[in-house]
């Protein structure tokens, strides 16, 4: 079974070390860039082509709303997760009128990320109530 390669764009270099550390102790899923923001990542995505892009919301440079509508106007293949704090019917929303396949907040065991990778590759979308396609 082929890996999935994951992309990831987080600030905070602890929560960023803490993700990759839990997503590579899957041999499912594969980390091919992890920044710390969007423009970082965004300069990486020709080179790194991820299946999957995890991206926080708040971040300096370019931040998660801008990221995600790059990534869906250039990058249509890939498939974004939002994951971040501000958990609230109003950012759910406007990620999902973006384009974002999935939202998964950060105060969530890790194990509901990796989870949603999964069902994100497998189907689009992630199958629990916070999303869609």
């Amino acid at each position: 079974m082929r890996q999935i390669k994951i992309g990831i764009a987080e600030d905070n270099e602890t929560m960023r070390s803490l993700i990759v550390k839990y997503i590579q102790s899957n041999s499912r899923l594969n980390i091919v860039c992890a920044a710390s923001n969007g423009l970082e990542l965004i300069n990486n995505l020709d080179t790194t082509f991820p299946d999957i892009v995890i991206l926080d919301i708040n971040m300096p440079v370019l931040d998660g709303f801008d990221t995600l509508n790059f990534i869906r106007n250039n990058f249509p293949d890939i498939k974004v997760i939002m994951f971040s704090l501000n958990y609230d019917r109003h950012h759910i929303e406007l990620v999902k009128k973006l384009g974002a396949s999935s939202f998964v907040s950060k105060s969530q065991d890790l194990k509901l990320l990796i989870d949603t990778i999964i069902k994100v590759n497998e189907n689009g979308i992630t199958g629990n109530e916070h999303f869609f396609v």
